[in-house]
């Protein structure tokens, strides 16, 4: 059941490499299209109302660019961010290799890595090598992050990747909620303890 509260709004920042697909597996979930023409992004958001499991939420989805020119521009994207999803090629092990490299740093870097993330490989339709797939897997695992493997071309896992970093970010801010809340208690319990000693 739907319930009549405003949507929660979740701002979801896309970041990777250029040439990586994160425009395209945007425009394909936003307007069910892959785009042919490829155009690189300097900047761009989509927003939208959608439904996850039974929870509203107001979808902000920003389109960043992957050249170094543009990491100042890329980090102003990055205020009140609620998760991000980290894309690379699965044809292009360098792209992957620059997760680790250069975009967990980033995050870092804005004090943003305590945010849910998730790592998409895109253009699956271009690579079937299970060795590949496991090694990204393992890595992924390691680093305690959800993997998904998609392709934007095929409109394939598209959608689950909008709908898992929604969950993901929903489980965190009630985390973070109850964590206040027991702060909150834990404060009052002292303050009170101490007034009892006055």
């Amino acid at each position: 059941m739907i319930s009549n509260q405003e949507p929660q709004p979740i701002k979801v920042v896309v970041i990777g490499d250029s040439s990586v697909g994160k425009t395209s597996i945007l425009l394909t979930y936003t307007q069910d299209r892959f785009p042919i023409d490829y155009i690189p992004t300097v900047f761009e958001n989509y927003s939208n109302v959608i439904c996850v499991d039974n929870t509203q939420v107001q979808l902000s989805l920003w389109d960043t660019a992957g050249q170094e020119s543009y990491e100042r521009l890329r980090l102003l994207s990055y205020q009140s961010a609620s998760a991000f999803v980290i894309v690379f090629s699965v044809i292009d092990m360098d792209s992957f290799n620059n997760i680790w490299t250069k975009w967990k740093p980033e995050l870092e870097k804005a004090d943003k890595q305590h945010l849910p993330k998730i790592i998409v490989g895109n253009k699956s339709d271009k690579q079937n090598d299970p060795q590949k797939f496991q090694i990204f897997w393992e890595k992924c695992e390691q680093e305690n992050l959800r993997y998904i493997e998609c392709s934007a071309f095929l409109n394939n896992k598209i959608k689950d990747i909008f709908e898992e970093v929604v969950r993901m970010t929903i489980r965190e801010q009630i985390l973070q909620t109850m964590m206040r809340s027991k702060r909150r208690q834990e404060t009052i319990k002292h303050q009170k303890s101490i007034c009892q000693l006055l």
